[in-house]
């Protein structure tokens, strides 16, 4: 099935999404791949400490990683990272919780980012490590899928449900760009 319907359609569920929202790929880090690659980007903004795959992915693509620092406690520096979209990042990897420092990101944080962001910049807000958070601290991210057209939220099976050899990864996002990933 290379459209991956059946599974598209069995995450949507899971989710109460629909399926045309759903991207399904070999890992979270094949999304980023392809969307990275769809994009093109000059610079992308990658607060640090992270995870690595982010670098990599933009160098290989040859964007400019724009490593942006992360505060002494390693929360996000809300305003440099806002400073690396006007430096012409055009896409920001947010991940929440952080691999490996284990900060989540604040619902109204990640919000007021999105709104504050050029609409024509992707946000990808990485929630691999999701569902080790006490619930009171997630946020239903997959709800501003529709809210925001440039965001684009990654997960996967290989941490909470010990999948990794099956390389299953997932992401939710608009209809329009799941399409052009697809």
């Amino acid at each position: 099935d290379p459209g991956q319907q059946a599974l598209r359609e069995a995450i949507a569920r899971f989710l109460d999404v629909e399926a045309e929202n759903i991207l399904a790929g070999t890992g979270a880090d094949d999304l980023l791949d392809i969307l990275i690659r769809l994009v093109m980007p000059k610079a992308i903004a990658i607060p640090t400490p992270t995870f690595g795959m982010y670098r990599f992915l933009a160098k290989i693509s040859r964007a400019k990683p724009i490593e942006v620092s992360r505060r002494p406690n390693f929360d996000l520096d809300v305003v440099a990272l806002k400073h690396a979209v006007q430096a012409g990042a055009g896409i920001v990897f947010l991940t929440s919780p952080n691999n490996p420092t284990g900060n989540y990101l604040p619902g109204a944080q990640v919000k007021a980012f999105l709104q504050a962001v050029p609409k024509d910049v992707i946000v990808v807000l990485d929630e691999a490590y999701n569902e080790y958070l006490p619930p009171a601290d997630r946020v239903d991210t997959l709800a501003w899928v529709n809210e925001f057209s440039n965001l684009v939220v990654t997960r996967t099976f290989s941490k909470i449900h010990g999948l990794a050899g099956l390389r299953v990864g997932y992401g939710v996002t608009t209809a329009e760009i799941a399409d052009l990933m697809h």
